[in-house]
């Protein structure tokens, strides 16, 4: 039976690892935000250069996180076993899989992402600004897939307030270089979109620095054994292995969701550079409901993945249930800000009178979509923590690609509906992801439950005297 006041103090621990987590990432993705909102002030053709050239460097790096998401993961199950040498591990050879596998797909998001601008039926002028920011967005892959590394470790260990400091200077730096060179202030050239890609990719190679340094050099975390940095080849092979085989399947889904949604982009473009802008304002709003649902997703999943390590899968339901709660709780505030001041969200992304118009017709769509995201991308976090990959992976991967691409492609060009037509399939297929994974989560929890090793069924849904909690950063 629901109890309010258990509810509560369930929230309040889960929200007391979430925040910080959902600062740092959230400050982290609200730079694309910030990216998009200062090109936008400038004219709608560089946000359209923005779209396009972004979402292809997505596909990219969503692959390379998926590979490396098991860190987090495998780094909180050994740390509720407390086994902490081998949470370490994880961190080292995580970050040499990150960087090398970060190299390679910066090489093939420049490589394919051209093939594609260039074969489909685009202006030169979209294709030439596209490329231009894409060939200098690449180039901080490789640090984006470290600093990925070394905040899934520290978030693993139950740390997130340290991920927070760091990633609070890096936006200031970031700001700082956009400043300078979007819109060509204190004497420098106006770069437009280029230049939103350069201030991303420095603040990401000091961020990696930064966060290296922290981690190898801070003495609280001398019992990880993080320094030094060196393990034997065949230690890293086996701990490489291991996060290949979690991160594969995860990989797989990350790259055709985000392929769907680049997809849906390169839709847009052709409908125009109007459309496309409109589109990367919309893609936008999303980034800041993924900023709001980030930190309570990976607390949900730590919190899964220590119960799951302490061998108290009786309480696997109860995380996640309170954690939807709240998800939908708070993305329903902001969905309802879009159907109230719809005029005031569009002019804070851009001064284009052109796009404010068509896209304020569209928020309420927008209002939805997010709904919808906040719970397929909840239950996917907590199916990964559940060690359960492929079949998750799988549901969420026809989601997009037989429902959300192909009902976007016949209602925007077939049914003659643009960017309508786009908004509609992205709501009906996210919602299809979400409800499918629904399903999945009751069974895998279910399987958990009955083989939970000698938990007793009676075990408290109450988590707030469970000892893994007690571990909070000082």
């Amino acid at each position: 039976m629901f109890n309010p006041l258990h509810w509560l103090k369930e929230a309040k621990v889960t929200l007391a690892l979430a925040w910080p987590i959902a600062l740092a990432h959230g400050t982290n993705v609200m730079t694309g935000v910030l990216d998009t909102i200062m090109v936008g002030h400038t004219t709608a053709n560089q946000l359209a250069y923005l779209s396009l050239g972004r979402g292809l460097a997505y596909i990219a790096i969503t692959i390379c996180f998926g590979l490396l998401s098991g860190v987090m993961v495998k780094v909180s199950q050994a740390n509720g076993a407390k086994n902490y040498q081998l949470a370490g591990q994880f961190w080292k050879s995580g970050l040499l899989l990150g960087l090398s596998v970060g190299l390679l797909g910066a090489m093939l998001a420049f490589t394919v992402g051209s093939i594609i601008l260039h074969t489909l039926a685009l202006s030169p002028a979209l294709i030439a600004g596209a490329m231009a920011f894409l060939a200098v967005r690449v180039c901080g892959i490789p640090a984006m897939v470290g600093v990925y590394t070394c905040t899934g470790f520290l978030e693993g260990i139950k740390r997130p307030k340290r991920v927070m400091a760091v990633v609070l200077c890096i936006v200031a730096i970031n700001i700082s270089i956009n400043y300078l060179l979007i819109g060509g202030n204190w004497g420098f050239p106006a770069l437009g979109a280029t230049g939103a890609a350069v201030g991303t990719t420095v603040a990401e190679w000091c961020s990696l620095l930064i966060f290296t340094t922290l981690l190898r050099k801070d003495k609280s975390l001398a019992v990880f054994e993080l320094s030094p940095f060196r393990q034997s080849a065949q230690l890293v092979k086996e701990r490489v292995l291991e996060l290949l085989r979690f991160g594969v399947p995860f990989a797989c889904s990350n790259g055709l969701e985000m392929g769907a949604f680049a997809t849906l982009g390169l839709m847009a473009g052709r409908l125009g550079a109007l459309n496309s802008a409109t589109h990367e304002v919309f893609w936008s709003i999303n980034l800041i409901g993924f900023a709001l649902i980030i930190g309570l997703s990976s607390a949900t999943a730590v919190r899964v993945g220590n119960a799951i390590g302490a061998k108290e899968t009786t309480l696997i339901r109860a995380i996640v249930g309170n954690s939807l709660l709240i998800a939908v709780l708070a993305m329903s505030v902001v969905s309802f800000a879009l159907f109230l001041v719809p005029s005031v969200v569009m002019g804070l992304f851009t001064s284009s009178a052109v796009v404010i118009s068509m896209g304020m017709g569209l928020l309420p769509l927008m209002a939805l979509v997010l709904l919808g995201d906040t719970l397929q991308f909840t239950l996917m976090a907590s199916l990964r923590a559940c060690n359960d990959q492929w079949k998750a992976s799988a549901l969420q991967v026809l989601g997009f690609w037989v429902v959300l691409v192909p009902l976007a492609y016949y209602l925007t060009f077939q049914q003659g509906w643009g960017l309508k037509g786009l908004m509609a399939g992205w709501l009906v297929g996210i919602f299809c992801v979400g409800v499918s994974l629904g399903v999945r989560f009751l069974r895998v929890s279910a399987r958990l439950k009955s083989g939970a090793g000698g938990a007793s069924a009676a075990t408290p849904l109450l988590l707030v005297d469970d000892p893994l909690i007690a571990c909070q950063e000082p």
